[in-house]
């Protein structure tokens, strides 16, 4: 059984670079993933970046927040897999990131 695994991407006014972020995630070869965004009321085209790409994007939330504290715990009630990923909106995953890493774990045992 494949491992669920939940990746979290706070944002607020990242344009330039979401779209790498969220495309990074796409190619991942690892695919029982869920993906959460927690925006924090972008006024730059974000959210339409976000929503293009709402194939991939299980939970949305955009609305103004306090800060990053407050965007993670919003996004916290959201997560359902085993294991839990942060990655920034202006970072992306290398190729066969999330397999190898859920591999280590799973052969390590580790929770």
């Amino acid at each position: 059984m494949q491992h669920k695994v939940s990746v979290l991407t706070i944002v607020k006014n990242a344009e330039l670079t979401i779209g790498k972020t969220i495309e990074s995630l796409k190619l991942q070869s690892y695919n029982n993933l869920q993906y959460i965004i927690i925006d924090g009321g972008s006024t730059d085209s974000t959210k339409k970046i976000i929503e293009s790409h709402s194939d991939v994007v299980d939970v949305f939330i955009s609305e103004p927040d306090s800060g990053t504290s407050d965007a993670v715990n919003k996004g916290l009630p959201h997560i359902d897999g085993q294991y839990v990923v942060w990655i920034s909106a202006d970072d992306w995953f290398g190729e066969n990131f999330l397999y190898t890493a859920v591999e280590a774990l799973t052969r390590s045992n580790a929770d």
